[in-house]
Protein backbone atom coordinates (compact mmCIF):
# COMPACT_ATOMS: atom_id res chain seq x y z
CA UNK A 1 0.00 0.00 0.00
CA UNK A 2 1.27 3.83 -1.01
CA UNK A 3 2.22 5.34 2.65
CA UNK A 4 1.42 8.64 0.68
CA UNK A 5 1.29 10.47 4.46
CA UNK A 6 1.76 14.05 4.80
CA UNK A 7 4.41 14.48 7.07
CA UNK A 8 4.48 18.14 8.40
CA UNK A 9 7.53 19.53 8.73
CA UNK A 10 8.91 21.58 11.50
CA UNK A 11 10.94 24.39 9.74
CA UNK A 12 13.66 24.88 12.40
CA UNK A 13 15.99 28.01 12.02
CA UNK A 14 19.11 26.17 12.09
CA UNK A 15 22.59 28.08 13.19
CA UNK A 16 24.90 25.24 14.25
CA UNK A 17 24.25 21.14 13.46
CA UNK A 18 25.54 18.75 15.79
CA UNK A 19 27.34 16.91 12.76
CA UNK A 20 29.39 13.80 12.37
CA UNK A 21 32.67 16.01 12.03
CA UNK A 22 34.24 16.81 9.06
CA UNK A 23 35.49 13.55 8.11
CA UNK A 24 36.85 12.31 4.51
CA UNK A 25 37.77 9.33 2.93
CA UNK A 26 41.15 9.15 1.79
CA UNK A 27 40.20 8.18 -1.66
CA UNK A 28 41.95 4.69 -1.64
CA UNK A 29 39.97 1.72 -2.96
CA UNK A 30 38.30 -0.44 0.16
CA UNK A 31 36.89 -3.78 0.26
CA UNK A 32 35.58 -4.31 3.79
CA UNK A 33 31.95 -6.02 1.84
CA UNK A 34 31.87 -7.65 -1.73
CA UNK A 35 29.31 -5.48 -4.13
CA UNK A 36 25.74 -7.04 -4.15
CA UNK A 37 25.09 -10.20 -6.70
CA UNK A 38 22.73 -9.08 -9.43
CA UNK A 39 19.38 -10.97 -9.91
CA UNK A 40 18.88 -10.00 -5.90
CA UNK A 41 16.64 -7.34 -5.49
CA UNK A 42 13.26 -6.74 -7.84
CA UNK A 43 12.55 -3.58 -9.70
CA UNK A 44 9.50 -1.68 -10.06
CA UNK A 45 9.63 0.08 -13.29
CA UNK A 46 6.54 2.19 -14.08
CA UNK A 47 8.42 3.06 -17.28
CA UNK A 48 6.12 1.32 -19.71
CA UNK A 49 4.62 4.02 -21.81
CA UNK A 50 3.50 6.29 -18.98
CA UNK A 51 1.00 9.42 -19.70
CA UNK A 52 3.15 12.01 -20.24
CA UNK A 53 1.31 15.52 -18.70
CA UNK A 54 2.70 18.65 -18.54
CA UNK A 55 1.34 20.89 -15.31
CA UNK A 56 -0.68 23.67 -15.74
CA UNK A 57 0.20 27.32 -15.80
CA UNK A 58 -0.60 27.08 -11.95
CA UNK A 59 1.28 24.07 -11.45
CA UNK A 60 4.58 25.00 -13.09
CA UNK A 61 4.43 28.11 -11.80
CA UNK A 62 4.79 26.86 -8.05
CA UNK A 63 1.99 24.52 -7.22
CA UNK A 64 1.90 20.81 -7.58
CA UNK A 65 1.82 17.85 -10.33
CA UNK A 66 1.81 14.04 -10.27
CA UNK A 67 2.21 11.48 -12.55
CA UNK A 68 1.65 7.88 -12.47
CA UNK A 69 3.54 5.01 -13.49
CA UNK A 70 1.82 2.24 -15.69
CA UNK A 71 0.71 0.47 -12.26
CA UNK A 72 0.64 -3.18 -14.28
CA UNK A 73 4.61 -3.96 -14.68
CA UNK A 74 7.08 -5.44 -12.16
CA UNK A 75 10.37 -6.65 -14.00
CA UNK A 76 12.94 -8.71 -12.51
CA UNK A 77 15.69 -6.87 -14.20
CA UNK A 78 18.14 -5.67 -11.39
CA UNK A 79 18.16 -1.89 -12.45
CA UNK A 80 21.39 -0.88 -11.92
CA UNK A 81 22.56 -3.72 -12.71
CA UNK A 82 25.36 -5.32 -10.50
CA UNK A 83 27.25 -7.43 -13.15
CA UNK A 84 29.90 -4.68 -13.69
CA UNK A 85 30.65 -4.06 -10.91
CA UNK A 86 31.36 -7.63 -9.27
CA UNK A 87 33.95 -8.09 -12.15
CA UNK A 88 35.40 -4.71 -11.08
CA UNK A 89 39.07 -5.19 -9.60
CA UNK A 90 37.53 -4.90 -5.76
CA UNK A 91 40.39 -5.48 -3.55
CA UNK A 92 40.10 -8.38 -0.83
CA UNK A 93 41.44 -6.33 2.33
CA UNK A 94 38.94 -5.94 5.01
CA UNK A 95 40.03 -2.46 5.81
CA UNK A 96 38.06 -0.38 7.89
CA UNK A 97 36.47 3.09 6.33
CA UNK A 98 37.43 6.25 6.28
CA UNK A 99 38.70 7.91 9.47
CA UNK A 100 38.37 11.52 10.67
CA UNK A 101 41.88 12.36 9.94
CA UNK A 102 41.76 11.67 6.33
CA UNK A 103 41.59 14.17 3.77
CA UNK A 104 39.46 13.66 0.85
CA UNK A 105 39.39 15.27 -2.55
CA UNK A 106 36.90 17.53 -3.48
CA UNK A 107 35.84 18.19 0.23
CA UNK A 108 38.13 20.77 1.60
CA UNK A 109 36.29 24.10 0.42
CA UNK A 110 32.48 23.20 0.10
CA UNK A 111 30.18 25.18 2.63
CA UNK A 112 27.29 24.33 2.00
CA UNK A 113 25.64 21.01 2.37
CA UNK A 114 23.13 19.49 0.24
CA UNK A 115 20.07 19.12 1.76
CA UNK A 116 17.39 17.60 0.83
CA UNK A 117 14.03 19.54 0.05
CA UNK A 118 11.58 20.13 3.22
CA UNK A 119 8.01 18.74 2.64
CA UNK A 120 5.42 21.54 1.27
CA UNK A 121 7.84 23.97 1.26
CA UNK A 122 6.42 26.69 -1.05
CA UNK A 123 9.37 29.11 -1.18
CA UNK A 124 12.92 28.67 -1.14
CA UNK A 125 14.43 27.58 2.68
CA UNK A 126 17.96 29.61 3.79
CA UNK A 127 19.39 27.23 6.40
CA UNK A 128 22.55 25.31 7.23
CA UNK A 129 24.27 28.32 6.29
CA UNK A 130 23.04 28.97 2.30
CA UNK A 131 19.40 29.94 0.56
CA UNK A 132 18.20 26.66 -1.08
CA UNK A 133 15.94 26.30 -4.44
CA UNK A 134 14.52 23.31 -5.22
CA UNK A 135 12.46 21.75 -8.01
CA UNK A 136 11.16 18.12 -6.54
CA UNK A 137 10.20 14.95 -7.43
CA UNK A 138 8.55 13.08 -4.78
CA UNK A 139 7.03 9.87 -3.50
CA UNK A 140 5.81 8.49 -0.14
CA UNK A 141 6.49 4.39 -0.10
CA UNK A 142 8.14 1.71 1.62
CA UNK A 143 11.32 0.55 -0.38
CA UNK A 144 14.81 -0.44 -0.15
CA UNK A 145 15.91 1.39 -3.49
CA UNK A 146 15.58 3.30 -6.29
CA UNK A 147 17.18 4.74 -9.68
CA UNK A 148 16.96 7.01 -11.93
CA UNK A 149 18.86 8.29 -14.93
CA UNK A 150 19.79 12.59 -15.15
CA UNK A 151 21.02 14.97 -17.54
CA UNK A 152 24.39 15.89 -16.33
CA UNK A 153 24.91 19.84 -16.93
CA UNK A 154 27.24 22.26 -16.37
CA UNK A 155 24.86 25.04 -14.95
CA UNK A 156 26.55 28.52 -15.34
CA UNK A 157 27.00 31.68 -12.34
CA UNK A 158 27.38 29.31 -9.72
CA UNK A 159 28.64 30.92 -6.50
CA UNK A 160 31.98 30.44 -5.39
CA UNK A 161 30.53 29.24 -1.79
CA UNK A 162 27.33 27.59 -3.33
CA UNK A 163 26.03 25.00 -5.68
CA UNK A 164 24.01 23.75 -8.48
CA UNK A 165 23.01 19.92 -8.89
CA UNK A 166 20.56 17.30 -9.38
CA UNK A 167 20.33 14.60 -7.39
CA UNK A 168 18.82 11.25 -5.79
CA UNK A 169 17.66 11.10 -2.19
CA UNK A 170 15.94 8.10 0.40
CA UNK A 171 14.94 9.23 3.56
CA UNK A 172 13.04 7.68 6.84
CA UNK A 173 11.56 10.90 7.15
CA UNK A 174 10.77 13.98 5.46
CA UNK A 175 11.97 16.41 8.08
CA UNK A 176 15.52 16.67 7.07
CA UNK A 177 16.54 18.00 10.65
CA UNK A 178 15.77 14.32 12.48
CA UNK A 179 15.87 12.32 9.44
CA UNK A 180 18.65 9.34 8.01
CA UNK A 181 18.84 10.56 4.55
CA UNK A 182 21.58 8.74 1.69
CA UNK A 183 21.91 11.01 -1.55
CA UNK A 184 23.83 10.41 -4.92
CA UNK A 185 23.63 13.00 -7.92
CA UNK A 186 26.27 15.46 -9.45
CA UNK A 187 27.11 19.00 -8.97
CA UNK A 188 28.78 21.89 -10.11
CA UNK A 189 30.59 23.14 -6.62
CA UNK A 190 33.46 24.93 -7.52
CA UNK A 191 34.82 25.43 -3.36
CA UNK A 192 34.36 21.50 -3.06
CA UNK A 193 35.51 20.68 -6.43
CA UNK A 194 37.91 23.17 -8.05
CA UNK A 195 35.73 24.23 -11.14
CA UNK A 196 32.77 24.47 -12.78
CA UNK A 197 32.52 21.02 -14.27
CA UNK A 198 29.56 18.05 -13.15
CA UNK A 199 31.22 15.77 -10.33
CA UNK A 200 29.84 12.53 -9.09
CA UNK A 201 29.03 12.57 -5.30
CA UNK A 202 27.37 10.91 -2.14
CA UNK A 203 26.41 12.25 0.70
CA UNK A 204 24.50 11.22 4.19
CA UNK A 205 22.96 12.46 7.22
CA UNK A 206 22.62 10.80 10.87
CA UNK A 207 19.93 11.55 12.73
CA UNK A 208 19.62 14.62 10.85
CA UNK A 209 23.25 15.79 11.56
CA UNK A 210 25.18 16.63 7.76
CA UNK A 211 28.49 14.71 7.53
CA UNK A 212 30.21 15.40 4.39
CA UNK A 213 30.71 15.18 0.84
CA UNK A 214 32.20 11.48 -0.60
CA UNK A 215 33.65 10.26 2.80
CA UNK A 216 32.87 10.39 6.70
CA UNK A 217 31.82 6.57 6.32
CA UNK A 218 31.81 6.30 2.83
CA UNK A 219 33.76 2.89 1.25
CA UNK A 220 35.33 3.13 -1.99
CA UNK A 221 35.00 0.13 -3.70
CA UNK A 222 35.58 0.96 -7.67
CA UNK A 223 38.66 1.50 -9.39
CA UNK A 224 36.60 2.91 -12.11
CA UNK A 225 34.09 4.74 -10.71
CA UNK A 226 35.15 7.18 -7.81
CA UNK A 227 33.12 9.48 -5.87
CA UNK A 228 34.25 12.85 -6.46
CA UNK A 229 35.48 12.01 -10.21
CA UNK A 230 34.20 14.94 -13.11
CA UNK A 231 30.91 13.92 -15.58
CA UNK A 232 30.88 14.64 -18.63
CA UNK A 233 28.14 17.64 -19.23
CA UNK A 234 25.42 16.79 -21.37
CA UNK A 235 25.22 12.67 -21.11
CA UNK A 236 23.14 11.34 -18.85
CA UNK A 237 24.08 8.99 -16.27
CA UNK A 238 22.14 6.83 -14.09
CA UNK A 239 22.13 7.32 -10.48
CA UNK A 240 20.99 4.47 -7.82
CA UNK A 241 20.85 3.75 -4.97
CA UNK A 242 19.86 -0.06 -2.70
CA UNK A 243 19.60 -1.21 0.65
CA UNK A 244 21.68 -5.00 0.02
CA UNK A 245 23.89 -7.29 2.09
CA UNK A 246 23.67 -4.99 4.96
CA UNK A 247 25.25 -1.69 3.18
CA UNK A 248 23.86 1.22 1.27
CA UNK A 249 25.10 0.23 -1.97
CA UNK A 250 25.39 3.47 -4.31
CA UNK A 251 25.50 3.03 -8.86
CA UNK A 252 26.39 5.03 -11.32
CA UNK A 253 25.70 3.83 -14.95
CA UNK A 254 25.17 0.28 -13.32
CA UNK A 255 28.62 0.30 -11.40
CA UNK A 256 27.96 -0.47 -7.71
CA UNK A 257 31.10 1.82 -6.88
CA UNK A 258 30.95 2.07 -3.28
CA UNK A 259 28.90 1.82 0.11
CA UNK A 260 27.69 3.58 3.56
CA UNK A 261 27.95 1.03 6.14
CA UNK A 262 24.47 0.53 7.55
CA UNK A 263 26.41 0.23 11.05
CA UNK A 264 26.27 3.80 11.26
CA UNK A 265 22.61 4.04 11.46
CA UNK A 266 23.11 1.21 14.21
CA UNK A 267 20.79 -0.66 12.59
CA UNK A 268 18.30 2.21 12.48
CA UNK A 269 18.17 2.82 8.48
CA UNK A 270 17.09 -0.39 6.25
CA UNK A 271 14.79 0.68 4.31
CA UNK A 272 13.72 4.44 3.32
CA UNK A 273 10.05 5.70 3.12
CA UNK A 274 10.84 9.11 0.94
CA UNK A 275 12.00 9.19 -2.44
CA UNK A 276 13.18 12.75 -3.84
CA UNK A 277 14.89 13.59 -7.50
CA UNK A 278 15.33 17.15 -7.47
CA UNK A 279 17.49 19.82 -8.33
CA UNK A 280 19.04 22.07 -6.22
CA UNK A 281 20.04 25.76 -6.07
CA UNK A 282 22.58 26.93 -3.33
CA UNK A 283 23.70 30.31 -2.64
CA UNK A 284 24.54 33.12 -0.28
CA UNK A 285 21.16 35.06 -0.71
CA UNK A 286 17.61 35.08 -2.83
CA UNK A 287 17.47 35.85 -5.19
CA UNK A 288 20.24 33.68 -7.41
CA UNK A 289 21.77 34.19 -10.54
CA UNK A 290 22.58 30.58 -10.38
CA UNK A 291 21.46 28.34 -12.92
CA UNK A 292 19.76 24.87 -12.44
CA UNK A 293 20.30 22.16 -14.97
CA UNK A 294 21.28 23.37 -17.82
CA UNK A 295 19.66 27.00 -17.44
CA UNK A 296 16.56 26.04 -19.75
CA UNK A 297 13.06 26.45 -17.79
CA UNK A 298 11.81 22.69 -17.07
CA UNK A 299 8.90 24.70 -18.39
CA UNK A 300 10.24 25.18 -22.10
CA UNK A 301 11.66 22.35 -25.01
CA UNK A 302 15.22 21.76 -24.09
CA UNK A 303 15.78 21.86 -20.33
CA UNK A 304 17.33 19.00 -17.74
CA UNK A 305 15.37 16.18 -16.87
CA UNK A 306 15.15 13.37 -15.05
CA UNK A 307 13.50 10.25 -15.89
CA UNK A 308 13.25 6.25 -15.66
CA UNK A 309 13.02 6.37 -12.36
CA UNK A 310 12.51 2.41 -10.27
CA UNK A 311 12.01 1.27 -7.21
CA UNK A 312 13.61 -1.73 -5.33
CA UNK A 313 12.01 -3.98 -2.98
CA UNK A 314 8.93 -1.92 -3.05
CA UNK A 315 4.94 -2.83 -3.70
CA UNK A 316 3.93 0.31 -5.09
CA UNK A 317 4.20 1.60 -8.85
CA UNK A 318 6.78 4.76 -9.04
CA UNK A 319 4.80 7.76 -8.90
CA UNK A 320 6.04 11.38 -8.74
CA UNK A 321 4.61 14.38 -7.42
CA UNK A 322 6.44 17.43 -8.62
CA UNK A 323 7.03 21.13 -7.28
CA UNK A 324 9.03 23.74 -7.21
CA UNK A 325 9.83 26.61 -4.65
CA UNK A 326 10.59 29.19 -7.00
CA UNK A 327 8.78 28.75 -10.21
CA UNK A 328 10.21 32.59 -11.48
CA UNK A 329 13.60 31.31 -11.50
CA UNK A 330 13.14 27.38 -11.64
CA UNK A 331 10.52 25.42 -12.65
CA UNK A 332 8.99 21.94 -14.55
CA UNK A 333 7.19 20.08 -16.80
CA UNK A 334 6.88 17.17 -18.92
CA UNK A 335 5.35 15.36 -15.81
CA UNK A 336 4.34 12.08 -15.91
CA UNK A 337 5.16 9.12 -12.80
CA UNK A 338 8.92 8.25 -13.62
CA UNK A 339 10.37 11.73 -15.20
CA UNK A 340 9.83 15.16 -15.62
CA UNK A 341 11.58 18.14 -16.71
CA UNK A 342 12.82 20.80 -14.41
CA UNK A 343 15.47 23.94 -14.32
CA UNK A 344 15.55 27.69 -15.09
CA UNK A 345 18.13 30.45 -15.43
CA UNK A 346 17.63 32.25 -11.81
CA UNK A 347 16.45 35.68 -11.21
CA UNK A 348 18.85 37.06 -13.74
Amino acid sequence: MNVKASVALAVLAVSTVAGVGACASSGTVRGAAAAPPAGSVTSTSGSVAPTSRTPSASASAGGSASGSGSGSESASATSPSDTRSTSDGQPTDTASGPTDSESAPGDTGSTSPTAAPPSGSETGKCWYGACYSYVTGRQYTDTTGASVNMVQAAPANVAADGHSLQELSLQNSDDTTTANTIEIGWTVDPSGNGDYQPHLFVYHWINGHQTCYNGCGFVQVSTTVTAGMALPPGKTGTFGLRFNQGNWWAYYNNVAFGYFPESAWNGAFTSAQVISAFGEVSADKEPSCTQMGNGVFGSKNGASSISGYKLFGATDQPDFEVSATDPSSYNYGSVTGTSFSLGGPGAC
